[in-house]
Order: structure tokens, then C-alpha cells, then sequence
């Protein structure tokens, strides 16, 4: 079973995150939750700018100078160790070296001494006036003096609604969606330029090619697109896939992000299934408004058995030319639109039988259904000797000519499966009429298969023939 398992792994073509670290999302609104006194705003002269931006590249520069050397000393251990164990490169205990940088990956539980100080300072701060709120290390002493007098049993008692309340604070810190752009830009720059440091880091541990590109969503934001590539391969590919540079990929996904395009995403295939959809439900609202009970699901395949038969519903107007079947099974946009709108406008709709009119209908049917077939004559070319027995003969009278039944106008009232059927309309059955009576393909086919039994030699097909008053199901009115 292990060893199942484990080749399953192997088979997979990018591995699965668990679902906990997918899990990353509140409901929660995002509030203030941090008060400070108003910092004083001096504005700076064009000179004073031009000096403080002198000075950030001078300790930008600095810094990275001091960077360097200080990965130098790293290498410089790096040989060190090489010398002293020599069982691997020097390029392998230099990525030894630099395993310390990692994300946090686990949070402290919630100290229940910090939920009862959160708690204190916000019911003193409350009944201070605006302008004189006090810090926690202000209150500190005078709270702390509170909660070392309390025993353990009253500290979690006090403090066991008060975990909820930070854990909720927490969850509102770490994913509630920011309100003010200029916090969002913060947010973002700060986190990219971490998430930037750890990209680097990884790579120069275990040499994983990473391809990062970040950009706003609304118009309202400040981010400008960001890219972070490991090296030169990331770029390289960029231009080989897209034929442009991976910056322009980014402008490009950017405004794709702010446009709001919604005819890629929306295309033909989606709205035909939006419009399959809208007009399956409209269809079954309507079977139930009429049916006054509760009905599942509209059932299209053997609709008498199912629909007919048991709630005496049959259906009028279905649009000509179009399959009875379910929305989802037809295959144009035309068809499913004319379907639609002749169900909405009413053109299309169910009807409820009376009482007597759907006792006439279920005795037709019985009748129908229990009346035995006949094979019609064997065609010209057939052998003379292989003709049935029971064959009518030439001088018989017959019902009708041979001629296929037409699509039932709007008006008509049909059930199941006899709408869009072309079944034959013209025999005898054993040498006497068929009673007046729905006969629907399914009783079609039974008979044929009947058929086929009792003339199982070398006789050509033969055909079975119902009169036209049997393709339509059309009940008596009363």
C-alpha cells in the first residue's frame, strides 16, 4: 500500500498544498484598531529634499557595500569548512550557511495576560475623553497589580471571552482587506520586498527558479507592476514564450487586472451554459407553479411515465422544430434562445388535465399500450416464400397512405415523447383498427423489437404502422 502511495506521489506533476495554508481568508471588516496622537508635519524645502535623497543613496550604497563584504566572509567560511570536512563543494556550505532566513511558519496562542490588558486599557481608554487616551504602558503597573491578586481560576474566567476577541483581531490584522489606498501601497510594498529577500534567499540555498509578478487590482491603488526573477533564465523565457519583455508582461497583466474585461472570461461556451441553465430552471418553476406539488427535477426522457401519468400535466406550445429534450442537450445558441423567450413570454406552458379529461387520456393510453402490432407486407424484392403468414392481403382495406405525421401546432396539448416524432401513421394490427389511442416511440420500438422476433428470416425489414391519431398525444377535452 506504501509503496502505491508513494509512486502516486511521484506520478503527480506539481505537488499539493494542504488545504490549511489555502485557507486565507475572513469575513471580518477591517477597523481601526491602533489609536496615536497626531504626528506634527513639517515640509521640507526643495534643498532639504535634495539633501535627504543624497543621503539615501549614499546609505543605499553604503549598504550594499557592507552586504558584500559580508557574504564575502561567508564564502570565506564557506572554503573553511570545505577544507575541514571536504566531502562537499564550497558552493554547498555556502548555501549551509544561508539556511536561517525563513517566513514564519507557526503564530504563538493567544497569552490570556495580553487579552485581559487589551481588554483593560480599552474600557479605561473609553471613558477618557478624546484627546487624553492613555497606552498600555502607561496603565501597566496599575493592571498588572489587578491580575497578579486574581487566581488562576478567576484569570481564565475573566480572560476565556476575551481569547475570541483578539483571535478575532488577529484574523481582521492579518487578512481583512484594507480600506485606505495608501495603507494598501504600504502593505503591499512592505510584503513584497520581504517576500522578495525569502525568493532570493531560497534560491541561493536549493537554486529553485522563481518568476514573480505582482500588480493592482483596481484602479485605486498606488502598486506599480513588480517582477522578481532569481536570474537570467526567468527573463530569457519570458521572451521566448511572449515574444516581449517580461515588463511589458506585466503592464499587460496589469491592465487586464484595472480593465474589467468581461468578454474573455464570458465567452460563447459560458453564456450557451448561463442561458441552458436559466431556461432548465424557468421550465421546472413552471412544471411546479402548474403541478401544485412538489416536483424535483423536470423529466424529459419518458414524460408520460413520469410526469404525465402521475400529475396529469401535459405541455402546449413547445416551439416547432426544436428536439423535446432537456436544454442542456441542445446544441445551439438559436435553439436554446427560441426556447427561452417561448417559456418566458408564455407561448410555451403547462397545462393541468381535469379529472375526467385525464382518466380518458390514462384509458387511451392503456389501450395503446396493450394493442398487439403487425408486420406490414415484405418489400418488392424480398423472396415470396420468406412473406409472414399473417400478412394482410391486397384486397384489404387500409387506414391511410403511407405519410409521415407533422409537428402539432402550438395550440395542441402533447405529452412526452410525441413531440418532434416521425412515426408512420398508416396499418392495421392484426387484421382489425387499433383503438384511438397515444402511442409514443418507446411503444414504437418495443414493437418493432416484436417485430423482428416473429420475422427473424431472411425477409428484408419490415415496417410497423400505427394510425395518425396515434403519434399525437392529445387528450380528450371534456
Amino acid at each position: 500500500m506504501s509503496k502505491k502511495k508513494s509512486q502516486h506521489k511521484k506520478d503527480l506533476p506539481v505537488e499539493r498544498h494542504k488545504s490549511a495554508s489555502r485557507k486565507l481568508k475572513t469575513s471580518l471588516t477591517r477597523k481601526r484598531w491602533r489609536t496615536g496622537k497626531s504626528k506634527p508635519v513639517y515640509r521640507l524645502t526643495n534643498i532639504q529634499k535634495a539633501q535627504l535623497q543624497v543621503a539615501r543613496k549614499q546609505r543605499k550604497k553604503d549598504l550594499n557595500e557592507a552586504l558584500a563584504e559580508a557574504r564575502a566572509r561567508i564564502w570565506d567560511e564557506a572554503k573553511q569548512l570545505r577544507e575541514r570536512f571536504g566531502s562537499h563543494t564550497e558552493q554547498y556550505y555556502y548555501e549551509q550557511l544561508l539556511q536561517t532566513g525563513r517566513l514564519t511558519k507557526t503564530t504563538c496562542k493567544v497569552n490570556r495576560w495580553n487579552a485581559f490588558l487589551h481588554a483593560e486599557v480599552k474600557r479605561i481608554n473609553e471613558g477618557l475623553e478624546p484627546g487624553h487616551r492613555k497606552k498600555a504602558t502607561e496603565l501597566m503597573s496599575d493592571i498588572s497589580h489587578r491580575w497578579n491578586r486574581m487566581s488562576v481560576d478567576e484569570q481564565q474566567t475573566v480572560t476565556n471571552p476575551l481569547v475570541d476577541e483578539v483571535e478575532a483581531l488577529r484574523e481582521m490584522k492579518k487578512l481583512s482587506t484594507r480600506n485606505v489606498p495608501i495603507e494598501a501601497f504600504g502593505d503591499a510594498s512592505h510584503s513584497l520586498m520581504q517576500l522578495e529577500k525569502e525568493i532570493h534567499n531560497l534560491h541561493a540555498r536549493t537554486s529553485t527558479e522563481i518568476v514573480l509578478i505582482a500588480v493592482r487590482s483596481t484602479l485605486d491603488a498606488y502598486l506599480r507592476p513588480f517582477t522578481i526573477t532569481t536570474s537570467q533564465r526567468g527573463e530569457d523565457f519570458i521572451r521566448i514564450a511572449t515574444n516581449g519583455e517580461l515588463s511589458a508582461l506585466a503592464m499587460q497583466y496589469e491592465a487586464y487586472c484595472v480593465s474589467g474585461v468581461k468578454g474573455v472570461v464570458n465567452n460563447y461556451v459560458q453564456d450557451l451554459l448561463e442561458l441552458k441553465k436559466k431556461t432548465a430552471a424557468i421550465i421546472t418553476q413552471k412544471l411546479r407553479d402548474t403541478a401544485k406539488t412538489k416536483i424535483s427535477r423536470m423529466i424529459y426522457t419518458n414524460f408520460d411515465d413520469a410526469i404525465t401519468d402521475k400529475h396529469g400535466v401535459v405541455i402546449e406550445g413547445w416551439p416547432p422544430g426544436i428536439k423535446f429534450c432537456s436544454p442542456s442537450d441542445i446544441k445551439t445558441w438559436n435553439e436554446v434562445k427560441v426556447l427561452y423567450h417561448a417559456w418566458e413570454s408564455g407561448t410555451a406552458k403547462f397545462r393541468l388535465m381535469s379529472i375526467a379529461e385525464w382518466k380518458v387520456w390514462s384509458d387511451n393510453r392503456f389501450d395503446a399500450l396493450n394493442a398487439p402490432p403487425v408486420i406490414d407486407s415484405p418489400s418488392d424484392d424480398a423472396p415470396s416464400g420468406d412473406a409472414p403468414t399473417d400478412a394482410p392481403s391486397d384486397d384489404e382495406p387500409r387506414a391511410s397512405g403511407d405519410v409521415t405525421s407533422d409537428v402539432p401546432s402550438d395550440g395542441a396539448a402533447l405529452s412526452g415523447q410525441a413531440i418532434n416524432q416521425q412515426i408512420p401513421t398508416a396499418c392495421s394490427v392484426d387484421d382489425h383498427q387499433v383503438p384511438n389511442a397515444p402511442v409514443s416511440p418507446t411503444d414504437a420500438l418495443m414493437s418493432t423489437r416484436q417485430c423482428r422476433s416473429r420475422n427473424s428470416t431472411k425477409s428484408k425489414t419490415s415496417r410497423v404502422k400505427f394510425p395518425r391519431s396515434h403519434c399525437l398525444s392529445t387528450p380528450a377535452h371534456t
